[in-house]
Formats: C-alpha cells, structure tokens, sequence
C-alpha cells in the first residue's frame, strides 16, 4: 500500500459529496441518519486554510460536521487523527460518531482482518494504516509526542490552560506532517484563548495567513437557510430563556457571558488610543496597595461632560508603598511640567489608614512622600453600578427627558451612552474589565454581584472603583474637590 506523505488538504476530500453519499446509504449517526451538509457547514469544509476557528451556536451541528471531517481524512491511508476535548466525555461527543460509522455501520473494523478499534480505549486503527484516538486536556502527558495530519478541538472555548495546552502540546504534533487543526466551539466570552485565536483568523497579518475564522448562529442550520431545524424551535428558546443566554449559546456572540460583570464593554467604543491634552480637564489619581501580587495607580482626566478618560497606569508587583508613591510624584512633574496640569485629587483604598504591626499604615508611608489621599467607604456592588452607569448612561435632551428608541421587536427603551473611556496605555485595566466576572456563592451556587478575586485582575478594579463611587456617587459628584497637597 502506498504510504501518504502529501500534506493533508482538507478542501480537496470533497467532503460535501462523500456526506451526501453516507446519506444515500442510509448511513446513521448515533441518534439520526447521515444528512447532506447545510451551506454554512459547506463553507467551512470548501474553505482551504490550514487552521479554521469555527465559532457555532447550539444545534448548528458542529460534533456531526467535526465526525464527518474526521471520517472523509480517515478513508485516506496512514493518516493521524486526534479529537480533542476538554474532558473525554466531551472528545466522546464526536468520536462515537466517528466509532458508529466506521465500524457499526460501515463495518471497516472486522475481527480476524487487518485494523482494530477500541470504544473504550478510544481509538481506531483502519485496514490502511489511519489511526484515529479521542483524547482529553486533562491528562496533558497523554498528547505529547504524536505527529498529525488532522487535530479537532471541540469546545475549545471551556478547556482550562488551552493557550498553554495549544503551545506546549498540540501546535507541535502538527509539525511533522504540517497538519491542519479545527477548533469548534460555543463561545465563552472575548476573555478567553479561543477569542484569540478567532482574532488570528480574521487578522490580516502575513503571520496568520493560514488561519481563518468562522461565526454562525443557530439560525443557520434552519430550513430556511437550506438546514434542517425549524426557525420557530429556535425562536422559542429565545422566548424562554434570558437573552443574554441566547445570545451566548444560539447566536454565537463573544459579547453575551453570563457570569461577566461588565457584559456591555466595548472595545470598539471604549478603548481608544490617547495623548494626554489638559483641555480635556483635571487630572486624579487613584490606588490600590499591594505588594505579593500587583499593586496598581491609575491616571484618569474628567471632563465638564462627566466623561472619564483612565490614561495611565502602573501595574507592579513586588513594589512598596514608598515606591509606588516616588512613581505617583514623577507622573505628577511630567504633568505640571509638561502640561501645567498637576494631579488634583488622589483616592486611595481605605484599608490603608490601617496601621500594621509596626504602628504604621499605607497611609502614613504616603504622607512621608507628601501626598495625602481621600477615601471612602464603599461596597463592591456599589463601585460594579457605577462602573456599569458610566458604560451605559442614560441619555436626555435639552429638557432633561429621556431619548427613547425601539428595539427589533418594536418595544420602547431608553437610548444609552458611554462615558467611560480607556486608553492604549492602561492594557491591565483593559483586561480586568474583560476578565472580571461575578463570585459564586460557595453554598448556593448563586453569582453574587461582587468579582471574583484573583490577585491579578482585582487591582485594576478597585482602584478604578475607589474614584468612581468618590466622584460620582451622592454628593460627591462636585467641581469643589479638595486638591491633593504634595510636600
């Protein structure tokens, strides 16, 4: 038998016509019969790059599309075939499929001739040399060393460590045959490794010129749309469950995470490149103390609009109060020298005014550099609303009524806007605001409108939020502030 040594060609195993073949053979899945693809899962299979992100909603019938792939490279002889999965109960999804093709119904596997297979064991050795094997991302040890002509992902969007996992592990076993990769998901929100490599594909850059990206909605295996579910099943899920939900698990949108704290950031709209102009108004500061993970100064300019600008940041760990107020009095010259703009105001974590076992406080440590913050006590929850207002602020007209608008359902609502901005220059901030999302209640399960603490993303949020609630809650929100003294 002849051994392939060709590189694998997805686009060129005509995968439309052999699945429409299964079909004429009355060939089933595990639950339904082989059915023709639909356009959109046509597009995928025709489209030649090597690397294709496939971001899908529920029933789009991404595990059948994964097996059938599967299947059209493994009639080809000594190929290398890997489904991938968070756990193997998920890589299960679609190599039973797999299994029930080739061995139940088309009976390649048969006991005294040349291949073997395993359910349990999760691996299938055809007559000409293909092998195909379900593994899990759990058990890392278990995908080093392979070399493949095809890796499948499926649920790429849930796996724990996929960055590393992808680096470490799997990009390296497509070495060798320069094999090709598909990663097929629901989507779990822009803060995620699958959201980057969905961006690699879109990107226009020469380094991902092998890459390609995918995105359809339920709606797209409709009958309308030449699928094979009905529109009105669809529409009643949405009727059902809470639209941010649908949004995530039927249309396929990076937007809609359910557990996000801040669901409606907009990179589009709020992070913005930036060069310090003091027309745009005066100038605070904010700070968060730390010293094992991160500590964080953030840098924000506040407009006669009420509109906030975070221009700047300082995101270290391993640094003292006394160096992170010396780094505090260094912007403070750049922006009187430079601009004649000082820092007007600096808040602070109260906790700070706590003193340690030595009698002293953070707050002491500052006032020997000269600077003197204000605090206030507050709630998380109350630092998240105002956080969210300004992303999402009401908007009025002249006579202080509300602009209304109707959505696609023809109901009235209030038109909001943003007010809220953040530069190029404060990328951890940026990504706490993406990465934030709500506490579970340990006992209940429940998501509590609090965020979840993790050493590195929290920083950035509670300084953020120490300014937010002392310029804009109650009274606070006044053009009297009291200057910041230095020296």
């Amino acid at each position: 038998m002849a051994i392939t040594n060709s590189k694998l060609e997805l686009h060129d195993l005509h995968i439309a016509d052999f699945t429409k073949e299964l079909e004429k053979q009355g060939i089933w899945l595990t639950t339904a019969p082989v059915k023709p693809l639909h356009p959109a899962q046509i597009e995928i299979v025709e489209d030649p790059h090597r690397f294709k992100v496939v971001v899908c909603g529920r029933r789009f019938g991404k595990s059948c599309l994964a097996a059938l792939i599967a299947l059209a490279v493994a009639f080809q002889p000594n190929r290398r075939i890997w489904v991938v999965s968070n756990t193997y109960e998920l890589a299960d999804k679609v190599f039973r499929e797999i299994y029930k093709i080739l061995v139940t119904e088309l009976k390649i596997i048969q006991k005294g001739k040349r291949g073997k297979a395993s359910l349990q064991q999760r691996y299938i050795e055809t007559p000409y040399g293909t092998r195909i094997e379900a593994k899990s991302c759990e058990n890392r040890d278990s995908l080093v060393g392979e070399s493949l002509d095809l890796l499948i992902w499926d649920e790429a969007g849930i796996t724990k460590q996929a960055e590393d996992i992808w680096n470490q592990e799997l990009r390296p076993c497509l070495m060798d045959r320069e094999g090709s990769a598909i990663f097929i998901s629901t989507p779990r929100g822009k803060y995620s490794f699958l959201y980057d490599m969905y961006q690699w594909g879109k990107s226009t850059k020469e380094e991902y010129k092998d890459w390609k990206s995918f995105r359809f909605t339920s709606y797209s295996n409709t009958i309308e749309n030449g699928g094979h579910l009905k529109k009105e099943e669809i529409d009643a899920i949405r009727a059902q469950v809470p639209e941010i939900k649908f949004r995530q698990e039927c249309l396929a949108d990076f937007e809609a995470v359910q557990d996000s704290c801040f669901p409606h950031i907009n990179e589009e709209i709020q992070y913005v490149p930036y060069e310090f102009d003091p027309k745009n108004g005066p100038v605070y500061a904010t700070m968060d103390f730390n010293f094992a993970t991160p500590c964080t100064t953030l840098y924000a300019q506040l407009d006669r609009s009420g509109n906030i600008m975070f221009f700047k940041e300082f995101f270290k760990a391993g640094i003292t109060v006394h160096e992170q107020a010396k780094q505090l009095l260094e912007v403070n010259e750049w922006l009187e020298k430079e601009h004649e703009s000082p820092i007007k105001l600096v808040t602070a974590d109260i906790a700070g005014e706590q003193r340690g076992l030595n009698g002293r406080s953070a707050w002491d440590d500052l006032a020997d550099w000269g600077i003197f913050p204000i605090g206030r006590k507050q709630e998380i929850q109350t630092g998240l609303d105002m956080i969210r207002l300004w992303m999402e602020y009401p908007l009025v007209d002249l006579h202080g009524n509300p602009v209304l608008y109707k959505d696609e359902e023809g109901n009235e609502k209030q038109r909001r806007i943003n007010k809220l901005f953040i530069s190029y220059d404060c990328p951890n901030l940026w990504t706490a605001l993406n990465a934030a999302r709500f506490k579970k209640n340990k006992q209940s399960g429940v998501l509590e409108d609090v965020y979840e603490k993790d050493g590195k993303c929290d920083g950035p949020l509670d300084a953020m939020r120490y300014l937010m609630v002392y310029l804009f809650h109650d009274s606070q929100y006044q053009s009297g502030l009291i200057p910041v003294r230095f020296g």
